[in-house]
């Protein structure tokens, strides 16, 4: 790669290059960016959710004894929220953890004070090849101490939808247990401060559950149950000092719960109840009471599993437990400990308006709970979102989804044309949607394809620089490997698919040519790309390319077309950078010897034709002005996790917009610009809000000057302007 420094000064030369584009515009001659390294500038801006609705599995709701309209959920990606019953939706709480503990945002336990109901506390951490941590709030998850105890935790690892790791002593708000999936069982006796291990119940070598649920009975102080997944449930008469693991006790057990009367209940393939006094009125010490399933969508041979159970706090005699772990879910009903059950018939009214029929079937529910202020509320979670009924006592209950707030999708692909929508988003599990002019309203369907049929996944996004309003999308099912390219010429009103792409191939990524609008281009995983002459009609094989990158949990960005050259395209791979001027059909190696990236993000200047920019996360932001032949790094940026080019004016270049950090400052990852090619930059996030959830893609809308936007790995999509 050839080197080179930028020169500070920068003149301006008017480019005839947009001559055919009837568009008369001046713009700085090469070099482009300068090497000044002027301090950063934190601006004031408030980012916002783009607002869709839901969208991620809520493994859990919260709600305090003590107080009414408390409650709260932890989520498998997507971090923790507090209800807000004067506005009805979700306030985020952990929105503050840095791209450096992203780690946090996977919810692996929560549990409320119930002396207290300014005190809350949380286990956070997605996955086990991390380290989790705990934390602690006096101000309701307003603010977070950090806890003295940092294990492994899974919140978006297997059964992470199973009952209460930690809980704190109804008897004595200073003694807390946390059940951890690989290292046992911890208490504490000063509020968190300082844990100590409790061997009575050791770890299992290969068991990434561990212990999944821990319950006190609410009239003895002493009297303490643990499940162990693996072995069964155990049993601590000291306060969880000592355990012994209870004979003929069930095993994989999803949930536990304690009623007034000590009577124990259990909920996993069956549901028990557990009499620690031994036998009563004739009946065992334990008794199954799993409800019939006459009126449940099921065939002889479909795995059975109870997930949710709620007791109701002022009647021992009344219980809920629900199915989950599958597809058809039902919640059932019992006023006399068990004995005998009603399966609720539910009416489902969504204020979601795209959300599809089996989105509102409540699918893998996680947890559902008896609100103890208002005796006829239940709340449920499941893998979308939260609903609630306030009827339970109807024949058939009338359902809510209350989602407002909670936004917990995993983001593929961004693009914001110069024409129509503002934003087109591509989404893992609910396809994409076209947003139109208005951010803060749901959108009203999702993509889908000819007659809305839904889409899982978009991984790829492209609109055509002439005609903007023509897009192209690729995406497909991930549980059947059935794939697809498509194309709409309306802004994405409707979408066609293309007839004769390989439907058992993978696309990763796509792109347009800036004036052929038929002209596309896609990245296909583990096989040499494809390019298309006649809007994905027909296929060929791309010349010239390795094979694409594996998928589809992949965000590197590695194609782009020229933004003003026709039949232009770029391609990155390693640290080589490849380019097409036959519309794809031939690629030859332009640039070699740069820094490799494992998910590099390639853009194309919006305003000159050649003009690139190439983000590789630890090695920085570089920057070519001769189509990819030589390029050079920019001077402030250290790391570049995520670029874009804004909006460009007629007097100046398109504005810069980097997710990561500057040299020579000490602060943490966030969203950067500069409207000076790089002389300076303005930090436009902030401590308090820094979108450290893994921000996936970054995008700059081509309509409104200094909006951008930012797609994350489980708390949507954010905009700032």
């Amino acid at each position: 790669m050839k080197a080179q420094r930028l020169a500070s000064r920068i003149g301006y030369v008017c480019l005839g290059i947009l001559v055919a584009l009837g568009i008369s515009a001046c713009w700085p001659d090469s070099p482009l960016w300068s090497d000044s390294a002027d301090s950063a500038l934190t601006v004031p801006n408030k980012f916002t959710n783009v607002a869709i609705g839901g969208g991620g599995y809520v493994t859990g709701v919260y709600l305090h004894p003590a107080e009414p309209d408390l409650a709260y959920i932890r989520t498998d990606i997507g971090g923790f929220y507090r209800w807000q019953p004067d506005t009805q939706q979700w306030l985020p709480l952990t929105d503050a953890f840095p791209f450096s503990q992203q780690q946090y945002y996977g919810g692996e336990a929560l549990a409320l004070d119930p002396n207290n109901p300014d005190v809350v506390y949380v286990a956070a951490g997605k996955y086990l090849n991390a380290t989790g941590a705990l934390f602690r709030s006096t101000d309701r998850g307003e603010t977070w101490q950090p806890l003295d105890l940092r294990l492994p935790m899974g919140g978006n690892e297997v059964k992470r939808w199973l009952g209460d790791r930690l809980v704190v002593d109804p008897a004595d708000s200073q003694h807390l247990l946390f059940g951890s999936r690989q290292d046992g069982l911890w208490a504490s006796e000063d509020q968190g401060l300082t844990w100590q291990s409790v061997e009575d119940i050791p770890p299992v070598e290969d068991d990434p559950v561990g212990i999944s649920g821990i319950v006190f009975d609410p009239t003895d102080a002493n009297l303490v149950y643990a499940t162990a997944f693996e072995r069964g449930i155990y049993q601590s008469r000291d306060r969880g000092q000592s355990w012994r693991l209870l004979t003929d006790s069930p095993a994989q057990i999803r949930h536990i719960e304690v009623a007034a009367d000590h009577s124990l209940y259990a909920v996993g393939s069956e549901v028990h109840r557990y009499r620690p006094t031994g036998q009563m009125d004739n009946r065992p010490i334990w008794e199954q009471i799993t409800p019939p399933l006459d009126e449940v969508d099921h065939d002889d041979d479909d795995e059975i599993v109870f997930t949710g159970l709620t007791l109701d706090t002022h009647s021992s005699n009344h219980l809920l437990v629900s199915l989950g772990e599958r597809r058809d879910t039902a919640v059932f009903e019992s006023e006399d400990q068990g004995q005998t059950w009603r399966t609720l018939q539910m009416r489902r009214e969504s204020q979601v308006p795209w959300w599809t029929d089996f989105m509102t079937s409540q699918p893998s529910i996680s947890s559902i709970r008896l609100d103890p202020h208002y005796p006829q509320r239940l709340w449920l979670s499941d893998w979308y979102g939260v609903w609630r009924t306030d009827n339970l006592d109807q024949s058939v209950s009338t359902w809510k989804n209350y989602v407002q707030g909670h936004e917990q999708v995993v983001t593929f692909a961004l693009i914001a044309p110069p024409a129509g929508p503002l934003l087109v988003s591509g989404l893992a599990d609910v396809d994409g949607f076209v947003h139109g002019q208005n951010l803060k309203t749901y959108p009203q369907q999702r993509m889908g394809l000819e007659g809305r049929t839904p889409v899982s996944d978009t991984y790829g996004l492209a609109y055509c620089p002439r005609e903007p309003t023509i897009l192209a999308r690729v995406g497909g099912t991930r549980w059947n490997d059935r794939y697809l390219v498509a194309v709409s010429t309306n802004a994405g009103e409707t979408w066609q698919k293309s007839p004769s792409f390989p439907q058992d191939e993978l696309p990763m990524s796509i792109a347009i040519s800036s004036q052929d609008c038929e002209n596309i281009v896609v990245v296909v995983e583990n096989e040499a790309p494809l390019y298309s002459r006649d809007g994905g009609q027909t296929w060929s094989v791309v010349e010239g390319l390795p094979d694409g990158p594996d998928g589809p949990w992949n965000w590197s960005q590695p194609l782009a077309a020229d933004a003003i050259a026709e039949e232009v395209f770029y391609y990155v791979d390693r640290d080589k950078v490849y380019r097409s001027r036959d519309g794809g059909q031939t690629f030859s190696c332009v640039s070699q010897d740069l820094p490799s990236a494992r998910q590099p993000i390639l853009k194309s200047d919006p305003s000159q034709a050649g003009h690139l920019g190439l983000a590789l996360a630890d090695e920085g932001l570089y920057h070519s002005t001769d189509g990819g032949a030589t390029f050079t790094a920019v001077p402030q940026v250290k790391t570049a996790h995520l670029f874009a080019f804004g909006k460009a004016t007629l007097n100046a270049a398109p504005p810069l917009y980097i997710y990561g950090t500057l040299r020579d400052q000490n602060q943490t990852e966030g969203v950067f610009r500069s409207r000076d090619l790089g002389a300076h930059w303005e930090k436009l996030t902030s401590p308090e809000q820094p979108i450290g959830n893994k921000p996936n893609v970054l995008e700059a809308s081509q309509q409104i000057e200094d909006l951008v936007f930012v797609g994350t790995n489980g708390r949507g999509i954010f905009y700032g302007s």
